[in-house]
């Protein structure tokens, strides 16, 4: 009975209906969200301020396709900074203008979250920032018009799931991601950002890496498509174009280049440096600089490719690097 009365108690204090108790919980405000549960939205929700604090674990908040915004050029609609808070899920909705979508960080580095089918305009810094997650899923989400699409990084490697995204002029990057280890990042289609397109490297004393880049198209970057710092991951079947810089540039070691389409970049289409990578099947043409440019003499290895179209096929010293098949 006791614990009967101090939960409405503190669901009043929510501003929560108290007559959806036993169902999903309807929310009419912003405010903060202090009691787990499943919410959802009843109205679109314009704050002054930041719209939501969720400041509890294990919260799922349906937008049910209604919109949050909120008027403050400072303000951030889904706000999760409390310790140790994870397992949150939104899903359904529109969200801006704004300076953060969803802006989360778990000094814990233990944090699990969820972000589906959201439609993230005018956010006048990340769409989407986190820092201090352990696990991620961001997918089926449309970003336009923000200072920067999906921003990840952790001192802790951390695990996500980054698909079937569509981001259109982000200032900065599309997706950004450090410290990432065994992740995903598949079929998300990246026009106009800032600067680059994806970027995938290591943060923090800890192996990262063993990530699957692939499927995903990136075109009209102002720098490089798709970047890779980190080692042994898989970039595959990847389409980068018409970029300002690379359309792929590979600094880590033992990574797989493998079946991308490289072509109309306004530098290489492919920049190579660590050591030990492996570029196979790529189609690199067109490109105004190399078809590929070494930057190191480190063991690579290079076969079967389309380099055709290019300034010149390869640029640089790679000795013993060349696997046969290539076209050029």
């Amino acid at each position: 009975m006791r614990r009967t009365i101090l939960l409405v108690w503190m669901l009043a204090l929510a501003g929560v209906d108290l007559h959806a108790i036993n169902g999903n919980i309807p929310l009419h405000q912003a405010g903060t969200i202090s009691v787990p549960g499943h919410y959802y939205l009843s109205q679109d929700i314009s704050a002054t301020d930041n719209a939501f604090e969720i400041t509890v674990s294990n919260v799922t908040i349906d937008l049910n396709n209604h919109t949050v915004s909120t008027s403050s050029a400072s303000g951030t609609l889904f706000n999760i900074i409390t310790p140790g808070v994870k397992n949150i899920e939104i899903t359904g909705g529109s969200l801006g203008p704004c300076s953060y979508g969803v802006y989360y960080y778990n000094s814990s580095s233990n944090g699990t979250i969820i972000l589906r089918n959201l439609t993230i305009m005018n956010a006048t810094h990340s769409a989407i920032e986190m820092e201090g997650v352990l696990r991620a899923t961001v997918e089926d989400c449309r970003i336009s018009d923000c200072w920067s699409g999906v921003v990840m990084t952790g001192t802790v490697p951390f695990t996500a799931r980054i698909a079937g995204n569509v981001i259109n002029e982000s200032g900065y990057g599309g997706i950004v991601i450090d410290g990432m280890r065994g992740g995903e990042i598949l079929d998300n289609t990246i026009s106009h950002p800032g600067f680059k397109g994806i970027h995938v490297g290591s943060v923090g004393p800890d192996p990262t890496g063993g990530n699957i880049i692939k499927q995903n198209s990136v075109f009209l970057s102002n720098s490089t498509g798709i970047e890779i710092s980190d080692s042994r991951n898989l970039v595959a079947d990847n389409v980068s174009s018409q970029n300002a810089s690379e359309g792929i540039g590979v600094s880590g070691t033992g990574n797989l280049i493998s079946g991308n389409v490289l072509s109309g970049n306004s530098s290489n289409g492919l920049l190579v440096g660590g050591s030990r990578n492996f570029i196979e099947r790529n189609h690199i043409e067109g490109n105004s600089g190399w078809g590929i440019m070494w930057t190191t003499n480190g063991n690579h290895s290079y076969k079967n490719n389309y380099m055709r179209g290019n300034a010149s096929p390869t640029s640089g010293t790679c000795t013993g690097c060349d696997g046969g098949g290539n076209i050029i």
